[in-house]
């Protein structure tokens, strides 16, 4: 099932050009800044049926290990996207921003929004995680998806 998922994330990044978050601070991460990084993992998964039977659309990640500084370039796109927010719940460790989960301001009708950020440097860790999600899916079902995984 992973294998499956991975070949779907990267046949579905081949064929789309533009997102819905490139109105977003968070759009400038996505999309190319870190296309030649080793330590950067970018993925798309869109209409999968998965997904959409937990009421998800669209899910574009990043998952960056091993550099630490990238949280200072990460962290106020998301703090930025994060203070237009509709829903949020975060926790900073640190003073650094340790998570983050925002509903943000839906541009398609019915369709919302969710930012959710991850930087377990504050805890000993090294991976800076940013997820962009799309779909009819609420905050209890986002957050009851995350806690799944």
């Amino acid at each position: 099932m992973k294998r499956l998922l991975i070949i779907t994330i990267i046949a579905i990044m081949a064929s789309i050009s533009a997102m819905a978050q490139d109105d977003l601070n968070i759009g400038k991460a996505f999309g190319g800044k870190y296309h030649d990084d080793a330590n950067a993992t970018e993925s798309i998964i869109q209409n999968n049926d998965y997904l959409l039977n937990k009421g998800i659309t669209l899910i574009r990640t990043l998952k960056i290990i091993n550099k630490k500084s990238e949280a200072d370039y990460i962290e106020p796109l998301v703090l930025a996207d994060g203070a237009k927010a509709i829903e949020k719940t975060v926790s900073f460790k640190k003073g650094k921003l340790y998570y983050g989960l925002y509903k943000l301001k839906s541009v398609k009708k019915n369709i919302n929004r969710y930012t959710i950020y991850v930087n377990n440097e504050p805890v000993g860790g090294n991976n800076i995680n940013l997820i962009y999600i799309e779909g009819k899916a609420d905050m209890n079902a986002i957050n009851t998806f995350i806690n799944s995984k």
